[in-house]
């Protein structure tokens, strides 16, 4: 989970799920894992005749196809007495649990590149978020990072001097990519591939044996990023799987009433795929007796998500996306320091993986990622991605570095600290 987080969380926290993720920036409840999760309409379980039809983004992000070998532990002298820089970060709320996390990211950097980051809380609306944008821009910084952008914003910019802005954590299309890469101050979008991560979490129903799964998500049109999870989910069983069926989809945030209203209709089911689940729905499959009946997936670690690996029941769980606003830096970063563009074509989003936990194992792994004890990148590492301290990097690099984000890649890198 962006932290594409919008004001319609204020609704979702009712129905108990964690975030949002359109363009505008929302407190998390209980989740660790940022995600997404618009309003909640009236829930309704629809079958699979009927099945209401999820339209993907026009077009996915897409990046470059990695053609280097660079790793994120690259080596490299940092240069001392480096110029003083002040960076803004703009959330909805710095005092959440997701908010404190984005804003220990920042600070994690702040003595080795000497940045002062500023973190500037604004609203739930457009207009909101303007009203506090435009006066923050005449405060001094150097850049921006948001979540998401938009033309007003990079109007903004431009009229306080053509400030960098760099995007983290939001969705982009192409209509929306071209509209904000005619912004020579506009830096490119970092996007979590919801899509692919749709896709995974079909495969891993597949393998757990589930064959009439049923799907909680949203109503389509609400969050760019839930209808990609969605859409990459069914077009992998369209695909790929054609003895597993959807029997039932429920396209609302009242998860807990989807889930109670499945086990009574569908007592065949053996999955359920979900755009992401909090504290009360993991209740609601124990108390309808779904555990050892069916297999889960996820986008949230909530205070049962361990137990539910324990017991079998979830096969899959994403998020920790907190690479993100690592990576928010280092395009920015990148600029600041010796006018490098890291991404050669801002109209492309840059996507990064999910961290995709597949088992307690893997759970276990990253619960100091997950708590915040461990960051994902140490400064030494963000330090090797500037091509001003390291001048053999290049964007192939920085995509293939986002391809390998994995439990698997945190490991290899941190295997010590993870201990």
């Amino acid at each position: 989970m962006n932290k594409m987080l919008s004001c319609l969380i204020a609704l979702a926290m009712i129905a108990g799920l964690v975030a949002c993720q359109s363009g505008t920036t929302i407190p998390p409840t209980t989740s660790v894992l940022p995600t997404t999760v618009p309003a909640n309409p009236t829930a309704t379980v629809v079958p699979a005749t009927t099945v209401p039809t999820v339209v993907p983004p026009t077009t996915m992000p897409t990046v470059v196809p990695p053609t280097s070998t660079a790793s994120a532990s690259t080596k490299v002298t940092i240069p001392s007495n480096l110029p003083k820089k002040k960076i803004g970060v703009f959330a909805y709320s710095f005092a959440d649990s997701y908010g404190l996390r984005e804003k220990s990211i920042m600070e994690s950097l702040a003595k080795t590149f000497n940045v002062e980051f500023v973190f500037i809380e604004w609203g739930v609306t457009p207009d909101a978020n303007l009203a506090a944008f435009e006066p923050a821009l005449q405060t001094g910084l150097d850049g921006v990072i948001v979540a998401g952008g938009s033309v007003a914003l990079m109007e903004a910019t431009k009229k306080a001097g053509n400030i960098p802005l760099i995007g983290a954590a939001a969705l982009m299309d192409d209509a929306k990519g071209k509209q904000l890469s005619a912004y020579d101050n506009f830096l490119g979008q970092i996007t979590p591939n919801d899509y692919i991560s749709g896709e995974n979490s079909a495969d891993a129903l597949y393998a757990a044996g589930c064959r009439k799964v049923a799907a909680i998500g949203v109503t389509p049109g609400l969050s760019a990023a839930l209808d990609a999870r969605m859409q990459g989910f069914k077009d992998r069983v369209a695909a790929k799987y054609p003895d597993m069926k959807i029997i039932a989809q429920d396209l609302s945030l009242d998860f807990v009433k989807a889930i109670s209203s499945f086990a009574a209709a569908y007592p065949e089911m053996d999955g359920i795929f979900t755009t992401g689940l909090n504290e009360q729905a993991y209740q609601a499959i124990t108390n309808e007796g779904l555990v050892g009946k069916i297999k889960l997936v996820s986008y949230d670690i909530a205070q049962s998500t361990k137990d539910f690996f324990d017991n079998g029941t979830l096969v899959y769980d994403a998020g920790l996306q907190y690479n993100a606003y690592f990576d928010a830096f280092v395009v920015l970063y990148n600029y600041l320091y010796n006018g490098t563009k890291l991404i050669p074509d801002t109209s492309k989003a840059v996507t990064t993986n999910y961290i995709e936990i597949k088992n307690s194992a893997d759970y276990q792994t990253i619960l100091k990622v997950a708590n915040g004890d461990l960051q994902v990148y140490t400064p030494d590492e963000i330090a090797g991605m500037i091509k001003g301290f390291n001048p053999s990097f290049t964007f192939e690099d920085f995509v293939k570095i986002n391809e390998a984000y994995s439990v698997a890649d945190l490991v290899a890198r941190h295997a010590n600290d993870l201990k």
